[in-house]
This record gives structure tokens, C-alpha cells and sequence, in this order.
């Protein structure tokens, strides 16, 4: 950051509010400055692992049945957001767990085929589309 070590906002500031506003000011020295930073963090060579380190992650838990009345906002729904780090004991263990769910590595099985819970019944069948025609259905 500059050959004695002080950085360009400790120098240049000061300079150029003295013959230009302050907001010009920040506004000319933006641009250097992220370049500069960009430059020197790659040259480092551990940006990818600082950027996978800090960056944040966001865990988004809840509902989301695309039926009419979660449409239009009639059910009341459990919706949870949760901003943190990557290394976040919460984000860890949701990440593994997705992962051992996405790549089944044992062989678990995790839900149950639709054979398992199937209903060939016409009269549901009528009952259920009169209800999701008038709007009565509760799903």
C-alpha cells in the first residue's frame, strides 16, 4: 500500500479535501482503492480460501408448497433466514447434511417411493379437485 506503507485514503484524503469536497473526494479515490485491494489480494494467493473462509452464507429453512392458498398467502408459513459465515456451527451442519442427502453416500433411504402411500381412490380424487376448484381445500 504505497512505498512507506501508509495507505492512499491515510495520504490522499486530506490532499484532495483541500482542494475538492469531500464527497468528489471519496467518490475519485473508490475506484483505486477496491482495484488496489483486489490487485494485492490476488497477488497474496490465499484469496479463495479468505473469500470461502468469511464470505457469508445464507440458510433459508421453511415452507414452500406452490399450492393456491400458499399463493395467495392464506397459510401462515414458518419461514427462517439465517445470514453467517461459512464455518458457522449452523451453516456446518445443515451443508453436511444436505450433502448426505444430495449424494446419499451409504445408501439411506431417505423418503418412500409413491407407491408406498398411494391412493387410487376416485371418490377422493373428485372430492379432492371439487375442493381445489371452489377454494375449499386446505392444501
Amino acid at each position: 500500500k504505497g512505498v512507506l506503507g501508509f495507505g492512499i485514503p491515510l495520504v490522499s484524503v486530506p490532499i484532495l479535501t483541500g482542494v475538492m469536497h469531500p464527497a468528489t473526494t471519496i467518490s475519485v479515490l473508490a475506484v483505486p482503492i477496491v482495484v488496489a485491494n483486489v490487485w494485492q489480494s490476488v497477488e497474496g494467493g490465499y484469496s479463495k480460501g479468505v473469500l470461502r473462509r468469511f464470505w457469508p452464507a445464507v440458510l433459508i429453512a421453511g415452507s414452500a408448497n406452490f399450492t393456491r392458498r400458499n399463493l395467495d398467502n392464506l397459510n401462515l408459513e414458518t419461514n427462517v433466514i439465517l445470514t453467517a459465515a461459512t464455518d458457522h456451527p449452523a451453516i456446518a451442519t445443515a451443508r453436511d447434511a444436505f450433502q448426505r442427502r444430495w449424494s446419499n453416500p451409504d445408501g439411506k433411504l431417505f423418503s418412500e417411493p409413491y407407491e408406498a402411500y398411494a391412493d387410487n381412490s376416485k371418490v377422493r380424487y373428485a372430492l379432492y379437485r371439487f375442493m381445489e376448484f371452489t377454494g375449499w381445500s386446505t392444501f
